[in-house]
């Protein structure tokens, strides 16, 4: 299914029909006793049999095409996978629903002992957008036993040294760097850039979502993305297990 097609719904209703019987009725027959008048008997509901997307109008009606186009991506590349079953959709989840908007899509396969394959959509959404001239990113989420919302290690002692290292900033300087930033725009030099390059991004960063982390890795040749679920803009301090094994495995050729 694409994303502009429609649900094909269909309804099989099975109903009985009433017999009508015109004729000449027998002489000998006695004619039939008045019916007395009074409220009408109820009727049975006539039995219905239901499609397996019975029902799947509501769904479909209330599912932005953005997220359409961002599932059905991430399925065609899950279609992709070798598998001795088959995949199956099992989640979904908004990660950004700005006009750079985040998907993370799983799919389990029916063939146990396979693994799940977890997948980062980003697409652009702006208003007026046209799936057919928006090409979504796909990124295969690095493997985690552990839930999204429960990876991030945030200790007193974590949270004490940032929030420290914040008010210790001067606010002249805190506002400069803003402006700094706000201003700086280096796209037309990413593809320069002729080291081997991983960017790394925090599935849960809202400051800079993955959707900026991607752009970046489409302008740098040869670019790769990690995608770190359970991290947010300070990824090393929520993950600083998974982002140690990312830089060293980058540093020494380790394949992703």
């Amino acid at each position: 299914m694409t994303p502009h097609s429609r649900l094909d719904v269909r309804r099989l209703v099975v109903s009985a029909a009433a017999g009508l019987l015109v004729g000449n009725t027998p002489s000998s027959a006695q004619p039939a006793a008045p019916v007395p008048q009074g409220p009408a008997a109820p009727t049975a509901a006539a039995p219905v049999a239901t499609s397996a997307t019975e029902g799947l109008g509501d769904l479909n009606s209330m599912t932005f095409s953005c997220a359409k186009a961002g599932l059905n991506a991430a399925a065609r590349e899950a279609a992709k996978a070798p598998s001795q079953g088959t995949y199956q959709f099992s989640f979904f989840r908004i990660v950004s629903d700005t006009h750079h908007s985040t998907y993370e899509v799983h799919f389990k396969s029916n063939y146990e002992g396979e693994k799940e394959l977890k997948y980062c959509v980003a697409i652009y959404c702006q208003q007026g957008w046209d799936p057919k001239d928006t090409q979504p990113m796909v990124t295969l989420m690095r493997d985690d036993r552990r839930s999204a919302r429960t990876q991030a290690v945030s200790t007193p002692e974590a949270v004490e040294l940032l929030r420290g290292m914040l008010m210790a900033t001067p606010v002249d300087g805190y506002v400069a760097c803003c402006a700094a930033i706000e201003r700086m725009n280096l796209e037309d030099q990413l593809s320069t850039v002729a080291a081997p390059t991983l960017v790394i991004a925090g599935l849960e960063d809202e400051s800079t979502p993955p959707p900026h982390s991607q752009r970046i890795v489409e302008r740098i040749p040869d670019a790769r993305l990690a995608l770190v679920s359970g991290a947010a803009h300070l990824a090393n301090v929520s993950r600083p297990d998974l982002i140690g094994q990312l830089i060293r495995d980058h540093l020494t050729g380790a394949p992703a």
